[in-house]
């Protein structure tokens, strides 16, 4: 993706972001790399709050451009729903390792990772569509 893209990505994002609840955070987007998805394959996207703050940055793969239109509106919506579900991320971050081990933690936290993978998935997969498609320029 070009610069002009980002910008304008960055732009439909943040309508988006006001729809979904979210416009009270300082959301940017970043050409960085999402890294790894669960499964070790590259994603799309990815969100990452900053902790204590609302201010979160969602990083895109660099041929998302090259996804279907579709494919981009669902992608956002899903990132920006990680926004609202950050803070319990950060939560069980910050107390559980020492409330429950650290070995404990990593398998706690490997399986609510998944699920709320797929739960942020069932519902932007639902709700997509009553945005408008990114139109890419």
């Amino acid at each position: 993706m070009n610069d002009r893209q980002y910008r304008s990505l960055a732009k439909y994002a943040g309508v988006i972001a006001k729809e979904l609840g979210l416009g009270h955070m300082d959301l940017s987007l970043d050409a960085g790399h999402p890294g790894d998805a669960v499964d070790h394959s590259e994603a799309a996207a990815s969100f990452e709050g900053v902790y204590g703050r609302h201010r979160g940055v969602i990083r895109v793969h660099q041929n998302f451009a090259s996804f279907t239109p579709e494919e981009q509106r669902v992608c956002v919506v899903h990132e920006l729903l990680h926004a609202h579900t950050e803070r319990q991320r950060e939560l069980l971050r910050t107390s559980l390792p020492d409330a429950m081990g650290r070995s404990s933690y990593e398998v706690f936290m490997a399986a609510w990772t998944q699920l709320d993978e797929l739960a942020t998935d069932a519902v932007s997969t639902a709700i997509a569509p009553k945005f408008p498609l990114w139109e890419g320029k």
